[in-house]
């Protein structure tokens, strides 16, 4: 008795490039698709699209909306800016991600740390 697994390719339209191997089930959610709900969300909280980026050859995607109305005062001159992250993963295994985070994402460590939870504390 055989137990393979159905497995599939699959690379990015632009320019066939690799991103991965998954089971036939996995069903990545596109680029164009997550942007345009991650915009439409955030204009419906009148948030601003703040900054964006693709890291490991587009296989994780992430914009950033400032959420202004969030922010509030540690002390007279200690403001936490809060923020919306969505993070696209084109790796099995890995969700579509909305979120709050005080952490501005702008590489892979501020990603990984907004997306772990972490406040940058030990």
């Amino acid at each position: 008795m055989s137990h393979e697994i159905e497995t599939m390719a699959y690379t990015r339209d632009s320019d066939n490039a690799p991103l991965g191997v998954s089971k036939k089930s996995f069903i990545p959610v596109q680029n164009e698709d997550a942007f345009d709900f991650f915009t439409k969300f955030c204009k419906n909280g009148k948030m601003k699209m703040e900054t964006a980026g693709a890291l490991a050859g587009g296989k994780r995607v992430w914009g950033l909306a400032r959420m202004e109305s969030g922010d509030f005062d540690v002390t007279k001159n200690d403001t936490i800016e809060s923020y919306l992250l969505m993070a696209n993963s084109h790796v099995p295994g890995k969700a579509f991600t909305i979120m709050y985070t005080p952490i501005r994402v702008v590489c892979q460590n501020t990603l990984t740390m907004a997306l772990s939870g972490e406040k940058g504390q030990k």
